[in-house]
């Protein structure tokens, strides 16, 4: 629920298998992430802040909110149609007679998006480096998913040429 609004998440299959390693440790509660103090409610957003501090983030400088940012950055630059992307980070329509008449879930593609996300970011993590400058990436293109456009991660202004 967001602002009282049901809202429906397609999971990657690396999600689903993350939540099922993670009913061994919260049980069958009410909640995947129940508060410390008190399981019958749920953590508190500023937990996720304090444990970007304790892996040595300093503050602004990587926040929770800034995960969803990167994601929506660059799923859009991969190509992803921005109405699924929106749905998925559960925005609101900002045209009231759109946010009045069209309730359109785009649950297939926001499917489709998901998996391709969780295994772009299972490559991330087996290279053992972050995207470098220069790399490249596919995403889904048209709508049709026929044409695979690549990203290119620019390289810094004034970063010296190699």
């Amino acid at each position: 629920m967001k602002a009282r609004v049901q809202h429906l998440v397609p999971l990657s299959r690396q999600a689903l298998e993350l939540l099922q390693k993670l009913l061994t440790i919260s049980g069958d509660g009410e909640y995947v992430f129940p508060s410390l103090r008190d399981p019958s409610r749920p953590l508190h957003g500023g937990a996720l802040n304090g444990a970007l501090r304790l892996l040595g983030f300093e503050s602004g400088e990587v926040t929770p909110h800034g995960f969803r940012a990167t994601a929506c950055t660059l799923l859009n630059e991969l190509g992803w149609r921005s109405e699924a992307i929106a749905r998925q980070m559960a925005h609101g329509v900002s045209d009231s007679v759109r946010r009045h008449y069209n309730y359109a879930q785009h649950l297939p593609e926001r499917r489709l998006m998901m998996q391709a996300w969780a295994d772009y970011l299972d490559k991330l993590r087996a290279s053992g480096s972050p995207a470098e400058e220069g790399s490249r990436v596919t995403g889904p293109g048209t709508k049709t998913g026929h044409s695979w456009p690549e990203l290119v991660i620019p390289k810094r202004s004034g970063a010296a040429a190699s």
